[in-house]
């Protein structure tokens, strides 16, 4: 299946329709979830099912008084394993003794050493964690869900609201205008209607809506030029995040790993996607009994727009 013309996916099935992936739903519009893997299943699916099917179905509208549920929920989240940080004074020490072993003279002397452990100018003898400086100590999400259902024998409906708000462990400079900080808001609706047209006929009408903004430092891709990779990079004991006269310090072929989080500008993506089905379903009983013909219409727009304000920090 590998090979397939999804690559490694398998195809999902969103109220009979084919879709490339399912991050535009809201988990609680799914009313049920079934994974097809075996050959017979699959084989009216053809090649675009090499990878297995998911098919979903979302709530759709019961018969009976109107009911309202609202979901609030609040978390924190947390790295469980971060590096180890053992500070100015051991990683000179180790290097210092890296030199003695070579026969080399002290790469550092014992009063400069005893200047960083007794932080005697904390910007000429920095002591710097760069993975606190960085980051925050934890990240925050936010869920909020209203639904609505209910209907007669006529007309049936549901509707799903959501919200989702996700803030990162990214730091960011509260004195800049901009927010640099990594993250993420959206927005779903759905709604599913069914009318009953005839005793025989069923008209159905589904709309999805789905509105993401992400908000991140500008090219924040974790690669050779990400955040946590620039941390990785600098030692504890060469500079300071900042001077305390605002001047950003920065070393030959390595960046400050605080400048590079929060002093680059920002850069946002907003995602929007509108999906709509209408079908009509007639029962052909009448003819001979379990043959129906089913009529199905569906129209989806989908748009990404990004904006970048990026500069270069003024270094020392």
């Amino acid at each position: 299946g590998t090979n397939s013309i999804n690559g490694y996916k398998p195809l999902y099935v969103v109220d009979g329709l084919f879709n490339d992936n399912i991050n535009f739903l809201n988990p609680q519009d799914i009313e049920s979830m079934e994974i097809l893997k075996d050959p017979s299943s699959l084989a009216i699916f053809g090649v675009r099912g090499a990878n297995g099917v998911v098919m979903i179905e979302t709530k759709r509208g019961k018969i009976g008084k109107p009911q309202v549920s609202v979901r609030f929920e609040h978390s924190f989240t947390q790295p469980i394993k971060i590096p180890d940080y053992i500070g100015s004074v051991k990683y000179l020490e180790l290097i210092n003794e890296m030199y003695a072993e070579q026969g080399r003279n002290p790469f550092v002397s014992e009063a400069t050493l005893l200047n960083y452990k007794n932080q005697t100018d904390p910007e000429l003898y920095p002591d710097v964690n760069w993975w606190d400086v960085i980051s925050k100590d934890h990240a925050d999400n936010t869920k909020a869900n209203v639904s609505v259902n209910g209907g007669t024998d006529i007309l049936r409906y549901a509707l799903v609201a959501g919200y989702y708000n996700e803030n990162g462990i990214i730091e960011r400079d509260k004195n800049q205008e901009w927010d640099s900080s990594l993250k993420v808001s959206r927005y779903t609706v759905r709604s599913n209607v069914d009318v009953n047209v005839t005793p025989t006929t069923l008209f159905r009408a589904n709309v999805g809506v789905f509105l993401q903004t992400r908000n991140a430092p500008p090219g924040d891709t974790e690669t050779n030029q990400g955040i946590f990779y620039q941390a990785m990079r600098v030692p504890p004991y060469v500079h300071p995040a900042i001077y305390a006269d605002g001047r950003i310090p920065r070393v030959m072929h390595k960046e400050n790993p605080w400048a590079w989080a929060t002093q680059r500008g920002y850069e946002k993506l907003n995602h929007n996607k509108i999906e709509s089905l209408v079908s009509l379903e007639q029962d052909l009983k009448f003819i001979t009994p379990g043959l129906k013909f089913k009529g199905t219409f569906s129209f989806d727009k989908f748009s990404a727009t990004s904006v970048t304000r990026s500069k270069n920090p003024y270094y020392y």
